[in-house]
């Protein structure tokens, strides 16, 4: 088996006879590289294909490692780019200077449910005022959403952790490299 790496653009993609293993982009300069596997040998493959590209050999996971020494850590900083992509969804509406606030929200509205004492809870009174609703209806609606993005928010970090585990486990690079949210 011949393993070569094509940069896409640079000529005609490979058809028949070729099949794709994975594909890499640089993150400096959004080249896309594409890990090819051909049962022809290094001179038909340079004969057939156009275009920029580097015979690696027959060890893939060796050879290109070799190469690009960083695929499997840019593999893993992809997976945690869409979990926060994911996270942001999670989040809403809410903007990154509301979502600074909630920390404070939640403990306020966790002293004020114990307690009672709206003495405790000097940012939700404010809200409250201005709203025009009593801080006991503001807290148990804080404390709901605390619970729905803890529910949400927890499911998506517990499939980036199970992507993360897989490139981790994988046995090849082709398999680390085809690990995708679905």
């Amino acid at each position: 088996m011949t393993y070569f790496i094509h940069l896409n653009g640079s000529g005609p993609t490979p058809q028949s006879g070729y099949s794709r293993v994975s594909r890499y982009r640089n993150p400096g300069n959004g080249d896309i590289w594409v890990l090819w596997a051909t049962e022809l040998s290094q001179a038909d493959v340079r004969a057939s294909i156009s275009g920029t590209l580097f015979m690696i050999g027959d060890d893939p996971d060796t050879d290109i490692l070799a190469v690009y020494p960083d695929m499997i850590a840019q593999k893993r900083a992809r997976i945690r780019a869409i979990g926060s992509i994911k996270l942001a969804n999670v989040a809403g509406e809410y903007c990154a200077e509301e979502r600074e606030t909630w920390p404070q929200q939640q403990a306020e509205a966790e002293a004020y449910q114990a307690t009672g004492d709206s003495g405790q809870c000097p940012l939700l009174s404010q809200f409250a005022s201005a709203r025009g609703i009593s801080i006991d209806l503001l807290a148990a609606g804080i404390l709901e959403n605390v619970a729905s993005f803890k529910e949400s928010g927890g499911q998506v970090m517990g499939q980036m952790y199970a992507l993360l585990d897989q490139v981790n486990a994988a046995k090849n690079l082709a398999t680390a490299m085809d690990v995708e949210w679905s």
